[in-house]
């Protein structure tokens, strides 16, 4: 999955996408997998992790265990989430010397896990950032993105959209922080979508409907209207 997700934002992003992971090997560490991708959009540049994991079937989907939960949390977002954090802390030190950019020349710096599945409910987007802050990382907007999101926004990312000033639009409040990127788009910024906006909105129901199912299954309360701004 890490290289489709390279090879989807290369071929959509018009400027530097740097990845393979040899490219990150650096003097200090003998771990080549510090992150997937860095996208170079000065002056932002965006650090991208990718993990395969998915939810344990028998324990968290189906038994709703909360335990389990939290070991999926941990395997893919804390683990991947302490990645970018090294990644983003050798960057500023100057010690990833395939990214083409010196970090004077950056004035923001965003990190992104992209994931096969996530159920971005607000709760469990705070219990995952959560055990990363626990675990050492301190990346308040990290922001949990799907493949099949990427996969929406690919087309407007051809036409010159800038992949940082999505994500710079979309941290800018704490509300649109915790939605979902196909939540954001189809409620605030719909032009970055390809289809309709009818045939989006009636997926997005079947995807809230899901999740909701699937979040009362794990013993979280039932959600209100308010709350789905928080998927």
């Amino acid at each position: 999955m890490e290289d489709y997700v390279y090879k989807l934002l290369s071929r959509a992003i018009r400027k530097t996408v740097v990845g393979d992971d040899e490219a990150f090997a650096t003097k200090d560490s003998t771990d080549n997998r510090i992150v997937d991708a860095v996208i170079v959009e000065i002056p932002d540049i965006t650090f991208v992790e990718v993990t395969a994991k998915r939810f344990n079937l028998t324990k968290t989907i189906i038994g709703g265990n909360i335990e389990a939960l939290d070991k999926d949390l941990q395997q893919m977002i804390v683990e991947k989430a302490q990645q970018l954090q090294v990644s983003i802390d050798f960057f500023s030190d100057s010690k990833l010397p395939m990214v083409p950019v010196k970090p004077d020349e950056i004035k923001r710096v965003h990190a992104v896990l992209v994931l096969q599945e996530f159920p971005q409910y607000a709760a469990v987007r705070r219990r995952a950032l959560q055990l990363a802050k626990e675990a050492g990382v301190d990346l308040p907007l990290l922001q949990f993105v799907t493949v099949d999101e990427l996969e929406m926004v690919e087309m407007s990312l051809r036409k010159g959209y800038k992949f940082a000033d999505i994500m710079r639009r979309k941290c800018r409040r704490k509300d649109e922080v915790e939605m979902s990127l196909t939540n954001y788009i189809v409620k605030r910024q719909l032009r970055l979508a390809r289809g309709k906006p009818p045939d989006l909105e009636a997926a997005q129901k079947v995807w809230f409907d899901e999740r909701i199912a699937q979040l009362e299954e794990w013993g979280f309360n039932s959600v209100t209207p308010r709350d789905l701004h928080d998927l």
